[in-house]
């Protein structure tokens, strides 16, 4: 049995500049660093699941517009040591390679397949997690080895359909203890992990696909999506929650309305994620003619305040100072909530009640515009 060793550059990684903290800690199974192949290496016998994954968030991880807008806020604030702490997820491949200024092409694939398929085993501690990867050639899954592989071993495993696999970066506390992403710990105490239903169930389904490129596809093959539709995803959001109007009675000076909103969808608490996702319940009071007369409405989210108490809303500024949750009434999985609306109205007139539920997210992003200044024209006839 071979043993463990921590890779030499790659010690725990909690006191780096800038007095920010990193919670992954990368160990290897021998006492070398894995040489990870490309993503496009893998898309020679795995077309289709590489096509999955090219349009994914996690392939996206470093180029999205959001995260590369909080990721220049978080630098101006906190300096090149803040890398480490954005780069452990959105390019964990720097956490061996030690390329956090992202020279390396390798490392600019963000979420890149090697590196999650390298990963033998995860362990979630109290200060930090820690992944194991695998430096030799085989690759880790969660499917039996089907014969001879001319690439490479495989290797079955059972943690690819595990949870805490997610945990790694979908459960993170900042340096000051606050858990800002929490999305593991929320299914882990609700009714989905009772279950036994987990993370890839909803978020890795099966769909049409061929495990391996140029084989004689068998019938009804499917494969795990590599999409992994979440936040982003209109069909994923659409299908969390629903909204009902209980009851809409008459009292003295109006109109008392009952509202209920159900997370039927969702393993986690809805929203999830980062902290500026809320979910806007709209309760319209309309006229006769269909006229919008009044509108209440009420926000399910969860409130970070910095140090000073005050409320924080920028997505770099809650991940590194989020120092205290003030107000967490988002719906957990499988909760209904009803949430009481009072509208002053007339006794002699016909009203209609009218209840929308949104998601919203209003992130900083990049964006280019075109700039245009006219200085100067001029105009002559012959």
């Amino acid at each position: 049995m071979r043993k463990l060793f921590l890779i030499g550059s790659l010690m725990l990684l909690t006191a780096i500049a800038g007095d920010v903290q990193a919670q992954i800690e990368v160990k290897t199974n021998s006492g070398a660093a894995p040489e990870f192949a490309s993503s496009v290496s893998c898309a020679k016998c795995h077309l289709d699941i590489y096509n999955y994954w090219k349009d994914s968030l996690h392939a996206g991880a470093l180029s999205d517009y959001i995260f590369q807008a909080a990721f220049m806020i978080a630098l101006k604030d906190k300096g090149d040591g803040v890398r480490r702490v954005c780069l452990d997820c959105h390019a964990p491949v720097t956490l061996v390679n030690d390329d956090v200024m992202l020279e390396q092409p390798i490392s600019t694939e963000a979420i890149t397949c090697d590196f999650c398929h390298r990963i033998a085993n995860v362990d979630l501690g109290r200060g930090e997690n820690t992944v194991t990867l695998t430096a030799g050639k085989e690759k880790y899954g969660p499917l039996k080895p089907q014969g001879s592989a001319d690439s490479h071993p495989s290797v079955q495993s059972n943690l690819f359909e595990d949870s805490k696999f997610c945990a790694t970066c979908h459960q993170w506390n900042n340096e000051q203890g606050v858990a800002i992403f929490d999305t593991y710990r929320e299914w882990s105490v609700g009714r989905y992990a009772e279950k036994g239903v987990h993370c890839q169930d909803c978020h890795m389904p099966l769909v049409e696909g061929a495990l391996v490129t140029g084989k004689p596809r068998k019938p009804g093959e499917r494969i795990n999506s590599h999409n992994l539709s979440g936040g982003h995803s209109i069909v994923q959001v659409a299908s969390a929650a629903t909204v009902k109007i209980v009851s809409v009675d008459r009292v003295a000076g109006g109109l008392h309305v009952v509202v209920e909103v159900s997370n039927v969808g969702s393993g986690h608490m809805i929203p999830t994620g980062i902290p500026s996702r809320a979910l806007v319940l709209e309760v319209q009071l309309l006229d006769a003619r269909g006229n919008v007369v009044e509108t209440e409405r009420y926000t399910f989210r969860k409130i970070v305040l910095d140090s000073q108490h005050n409320e924080i809303t920028v997505d770099a500024d809650i991940i590194l100072n989020g120092a205290l949750i003030s107000k967490d009434n988002r719906i957990p999985p499988g909760a209904t909530v009803s949430i009481p609306f009072d509208f002053a109205a007339s006794q002699q007139q016909n009203y209609l009640v009218r209840a929308l539920l949104r998601y919203t997210y209003k992130p900083l992003v990049l964006k280019e515009e075109e700039i245009n200044i006219e200085m100067g024209s001029d105009a002559k006839r012959p």
